[in-house]
């Protein structure tokens, strides 16, 4: 009778690793997909962060062209050209 308890014993203890095993697979999994995610998000952020500065930096060039070219026209416009 003491054998057929313990395999019995033996058993339950295994069928409870099982599950704390799965439990802890499944909880592992779930951080990582959650980590997975996190890192997505950041990748995309990064390339937003890249796609606004190559706009901000395209759009300092347009205002240095335009203000280049009024600073240009300007001096076009001395006061020895006018008289």
């Amino acid at each position: 009778m003491d054998r057929i308890q313990a395999r019995f014993r033996l058993q339950q203890i295994s069928r409870e690793r099982e599950k704390k095993i799965l439990e802890f697979l499944i909880d592992k999994e779930s951080n990582f997909a959650v980590k997975q995610h996190h890192l997505a998000q950041l990748e995309k952020a990064k390339f937003e962060i890249a796609r606004i500065d190559y706009l901000m930096s395209s759009l300092e060039d347009d205002v240095l062209l335009y203000y280049g070219d009024i600073s240009n026209s300007e001096s076009d416009f001395s006061s020895d050209s006018l008289f």
